[in-house]
């Protein structure tokens, strides 16, 4: 099932961390003990994925900051992809 209140906790600590708000896509889901972060980088069309088996929210969310904290995520270059329809 999908878990928003860790999806705004990780975006909470994102925006500490960085001192930016991260808009992209974000998603964490949870199936009998397997928690999945999926977030939109390098895009949302091909999102990196996180998984850790615990049982605990707590456990998750440690690891997630540790694997934010420790990758350099700000080095990230920002992009804009405009789709336009010519007509001939």
């Amino acid at each position: 099932m999908r878990r928003t209140d860790l999806e705004l906790t990780i975006g909470d600590y994102m925006t500490d961390l960085y001192s930016a708000t991260y808009v992209g896509l974000l998603e964490v889901h949870e199936e009998d003990g397997l928690y999945t972060l999926k977030m939109g980088l390098p895009s949302y069309m091909s999102p990196m994925t996180m998984s850790l088996e615990t049982d605990s929210d707590t456990s998750f969310i440690s690891f997630i900051q540790e694997e934010l904290r420790t990758r350099n995520y700000t080095r990230i270059d920002k992009y804009s992809v405009v789709r336009e329809d010519i007509k001939k």
